[in-house]
């Protein structure tokens, strides 16, 4: 026996979804809502590339004032990294400003920079470097507020009481393992893990991981503030080429790989 009631249709007797109207009819989204808000997915990813870009070539160019007017160091110890930001107080907090922001831009970049990859191929090293990137520039940014108090201090009770003060913060459990270690290490390998991919997908050369490689090391050899200052504009190449792409791909939805040095 048929379980249907006259002047109805058997399709529409059973469960409606919540979008169903009650004659069974299926309404889809108008054409133009649809392309409106592709559109605007676009135009943010667009201005996301764009912005991203912008972020990176300014975090290489205020690196670059950071380390030419950084101070340099007569000795290696704490006391001499004091007395190096005590010198010349006005080189010092241009220095520090310099590089304080040059991380806080960092930190947008790395993140837009995963916008680069649409496919699998290096999604999964891009994504982590530049999470962790961006952890250890942000927290890498807030590390530069010390330059000010070692200054300060210098001033006010002098070197010696200045270190011992500069020692007992610094060498502070919490600050030193939860703040200051991945500061630095999320702060350099980061990036590398994230230019690595980058490189996977074929979005830049391969040639910027070397080099990013050789900007975490190059730190640690003892050649000077002048040679420093040198090799460390060749060491941000792979952030200009980055930046480079980022806005070649916003304004031009293509890579532009003629403006980038092949890999």
């Amino acid at each position: 026996m048929s379980t249907t009631t006259p002047g109805t249709d058997a399709a529409t007797t059973g469960p409606r979804t919540r979008h169903q109207p009650v004659d069974g009819s299926v309404h889809e989204p108008a054409p133009e809502t649809t392309r409106e808000a592709t559109h605007e997915a676009a135009d943010l990813r667009r201005l996301g590339l764009v912005g991203g870009g912008v972020a990176l070539l300014a975090s290489a160019a205020l690196m670059w004032v950071g380390n030419l007017t950084s101070p340099e160091q007569t000795a290696p110890d704490d006391a001499g990294y004091l007395a190096s930001l005590a010198r010349d107080t006005t080189l010092s907090a241009v220095s520090a400003l310099a590089y304080h922001w040059s991380w806080t831009l960092l930190a947008f970049g790395l993140v837009a920079s995963m916008l680069l990859v649409r496919r699998r191929r290096g999604r999964a090293l891009v994504a982590w470097g530049a999470v962790l990137g961006a952890v250890g520039a942000v927290s890498m940014s807030g590390l530069l507020l010390s330059d000010w108090f070692g200054m300060a201090a210098v001033e006010v009770v002098g070197t010696d009481a200045a270190v011992e003060v500069f020692r007992a913060a610094t060498g502070e459990p919490l600050v030193a393992v939860l703040w200051s270690l991945p500061a630095k290490v999320l702060g350099l390998l980061g990036p590398v893990l994230l230019l690595a991919g980058l490189a996977r997908a074929g979005v830049l050369g391969w040639w910027t991981v070397p080099v990013a490689v050789l900007g975490v090391v190059a730190p640690a050899l003892a050649f000077g503030l002048p040679f420093f200052a040198l090799v460390s504009v060749l060491l941000q190449a792979p952030v200009v080429a980055l930046g480079l792409r980022l806005v070649a791909r916003g304004r031009t939805g293509r890579d532009a790989r003629d403006l980038l040095p092949a890999s």
